[in-house]
């Protein structure tokens, strides 16, 4: 109860009050946190995938891939002889001039990240 009672304190909230959403915004899921990030270029070679993670992308002799993921399926980047290649869904793939374009891709489609992966 008395760490209880710090919380309450630390955030200012006073027991017995009632409180609306004018008083307070309301709380968000990680999930919410998580969707509302945006991935992004840092240097010239590194992701920055908004939570605080930053990755690149394996190089053309590396059997790993960085797995997204959104709505729709999984997409597989990494780089290969001729540039920047998407693998999405085993289905389609797509090709990237530089990072910047590959950031701008995945977060126009709400792609996120999970992690890493054998291609």
């Amino acid at each position: 109860m008395i760490k209880l009672k710090k919380l309450l304190k630390e955030f200012k909230i006073e027991l017995g009050k009632v409180y609306t959403d004018k008083d307070k915004p309301p709380f968000k899921t990680n999930k919410q946190i998580k969707l509302e990030t945006k991935i992004s270029v840092k240097g010239s070679k590194y992701l920055d995938l908004g939570d605080g993670d930053i990755t690149s992308l394996p190089g053309p002799y590396d059997r790993d891939a960085v797995v997204f993921r959104n709505s729709r399926g999984d997409a597989l980047v990494y780089r290969d002889s001729k540039g920047i290649y998407a693998d999405i869904n085993n289905r389609f793939d797509e090709r990237f001039k530089d990072l910047k374009q590959l950031v701008n891709w995945l977060n126009k489609n709400k792609y996120r990240y999970v992690g890493i992966d054998d291609r």
